[in-house]
């Protein structure tokens, strides 16, 4: 027999449902409406993160992982991820393989780059959608994939080359197996699921997942009371050696091949970023309260839906473990970054499938009177409002893309949509429309990031240093600021009096004052060399002070950055394409 719907929900145990409660499950998922509402829902939230991701590639993280996948096509070595033609040991390989994968099959692109952080996000939308199905009210999962998706966190990452957003899907899988796995007898088939997608977030994030996995299971556990018997029966031998098995072999291949990668990997990249101790301090800080904000924000505006676990509970009391899971999911993730002293504003997205879950059990199964759902438009229509007169009034060096009061009008009238189908009744419908206020919201984005690409991206700036047809191509001390170049020269480029914190590493296992020099060394060795120099326009003044002031000469600005250009190139200009040089291979490690 089946829980009565006023039953303590201590009381539930961790049996299989009952006979008949599949089955009425099965008889009201199988309804007309509920089907071709499921499946506009489906359609709607795979068009939301197919469309948009066209816009170039930002400089600073996305130039450097998508110039990352392009050098393991070229080099056809995938243990040893190499960043401008040097080692790159400060995340593992996973997102650089998934996009060299998509390189090699429809060729360099934005749209390709950004298939990893993509793929985390349909990873995590069918996780919460199968945690729904299973273990949840069956309408959450309506709920939950137009909760997650339209989240402005999810919203921007799944357009963004990071690894966040993949990692997010991956533990979302790991922990819906683990739900599964303690929902069953049977359970090792699960736990050896879970453990093989927990080990693919570990080579998507490192170390990370395994604490985040370790603590939500042992939260979990504390609080549903689980016996010492029951928790040794999720421990499956076949599941730790799968683990190893996937985890392992990278991390010897790159220990082999760089003998210095253990030390900096596991010591540096993981404790010392924790404790604020990481060399260089290249990383955002922040007080405590800093996620408290951005998760406002991030979860915006099905936050405001939240409440205590116990009342989720006595709302959909035959999911208790649930309801649990999910919230010690929640609640780990965000103490967790929240002790941690390195801060990023995008690391807070792991806890956005367990907040859409919890908001969508609300959603399906709590009495909300009709003010209190139509207060999730008016809150999108507000905060847009606020944001768009804020950005009229304080102009920056960013352009408005043209198009974007059309967006915001269409935005108001979706939110319109959205209070008249609550106050008619209809939360479906007021769910899906206020839900979609976010594709014009993300349309926003990508237009903006397309209408200042000059500033952000180095796309055009790249189409130039090709019409100049050089032999070398460097940049002044920053590589971080224009890190797209390479990626859209598709060519390794040298740095001249180099501050890169991310090449450090990579230079002090690989000395390669080549294409490393000093000032003084490259004004030594121009001569007639086909020469371009892009600078920063902050650092204009410290080059043309230097030795290589009166060897070079200057010839636009584009965006931030200045070019200036050898005689042999002044000597014939315009000139026309340039040709493509290769990363020189790497020194042999003596293995």
């Amino acid at each position: 027999m089946h829980e009565p719907e006023g039953s303590n929900p201590q009381s539930i145990s961790h049996r299989s449902p009952a006979p008949g409660t599949t089955q009425r499950r099965q008889s009201d998922w199988l309804r007309w409406p509920t089907l071709t509402l499921a499946a506009l829902c489906a359609l709607a939230c795979t068009v939301a993160i197919l469309v948009g991701t066209g816009h170039p590639l930002q400089n600073v993280n996305e130039g450097e992982y998508a110039r990352i996948a392009q050098e393991m096509v070229h080099r056809g070595a995938w243990s040893v991820p190499t960043l401008n033609g040097l080692p790159y040991f400060e995340k593992p390989p996973l997102l650089y393989w998934i996009d060299a994968l998509a390189f090699r099959v429809v060729g360099f692109g934005p749209r390709a780059a950004r298939v990893a952080p993509m793929v985390g996000a349909c990873l995590a939308l069918a996780s919460i959608t199968w945690i729904a199905l299973r273990h949840a009210p069956p309408r959450a999962a309506l709920y939950g994939p137009w909760v997650l998706l339209s989240a402005p966190i999810v919203l921007v990452l799944d357009r963004v080359l990071l690894f966040d957003l993949l990692l997010t899907g991956l533990l979302a899988c790991a922990f819906a197996a683990f739900l599964e796995a303690w929902h069953q007898d049977r359970s090792r088939p699960w736990m050896r699921a879970s453990l093989v997608f927990l080990a693919l977030a570990m080579l998507a994030k490192g170390l990370l997942p395994v604490v985040l996995y370790v603590l939500v299971v042992a939260l979990f556990a504390a609080w549903e009371r689980a016996s010492l018997i029951r928790l040794r029966s999720l421990v499956d031998p076949v599941a730790i050696a799968l683990f190893l098995a996937l985890v392992v072999p990278w991390h010897i291949a790159a220990q082999w091949q760089e003998p210095g990668f253990a030390r900096f990997y596991f010591v540096n990249e993981h404790l010392m970023r924790f404790l604020d101790r990481r060399v260089p301090h290249d990383y955002h800080t922040g007080p405590p309260w800093h996620y408290v904000p951005r998760l406002l924000v991030g979860m915006f505006p099905w936050v405001l839906l939240l409440t205590r676990p116990r009342r989720i509970e006595a709302e959909a009391p035959g999911h208790v473990p649930t309801v649990r899971l999910l919230t010690a999911w929640f609640v780990v993730t965000f103490c967790f970054f929240t002790l941690s002293k390195a801060k990023g504003d995008y690391y807070l997205v792991g806890a956005a499938p367990p907040i859409a879950l919890l908001c969508a059990i609300r959603l399906a199964e709590a009495p909300l009177p009709a003010w209190r759902l139509a207060l999730l438009p008016a809150a999108w229509v507000t905060l847009l409002g606020g944001v768009f007169a804020w950005a009229v009034t304080h102009p920056s060096a960013s352009a408005m893309p043209a198009r974007t009061p059309v967006m915001l009008v269409a935005a108001a009238v979706l939110s319109m949509v959205s209070v008249i189908a609550a106050f008619r009744g209809m939360r479906a419908a007021a769910v899906a429309a206020c839900a979609a206020v976010a594709l014009p919201v993300a349309t926003v984005f990508s237009n903006t990031i397309s209408t200042n690409e000059a500033i952000r991206s180095s796309a055009t700036l790249a189409q130039r240093v090709v019409a100049l047809k050089p032999r070398d191509v460097y940049l002044y001390r920053e590589f971080e600021t224009l890190s797209a170049l390479p990626a859209y020269l598709d060519r390794c480029v040298g740095v001249v009096d180099s501050r890169s914190s991310d090449l450090r590493f990579g230079l002090s296992l690989h000395p390669d004052p080549l294409r490393f020099p000093d000032a003084g060394t490259l004004a030594a060795t121009i001569g007639s060399r086909r020469v371009v120099v892009i600078v920063p326009e902050r650092e204009a003044g410290t080059l043309e002070g230097s030795a290589l002031g009166d060897r070079l000469h200057r010839l636009e600005a584009i965006g931030g950055a200045r070019l200036y250009v050898s005689k042999a190139i002044v000597s014939d200009l315009p000139s026309k394409g340039p040709s493509v040089t290769d990363c020189p291979a790497l020194p042999s490690s003596g293995h």
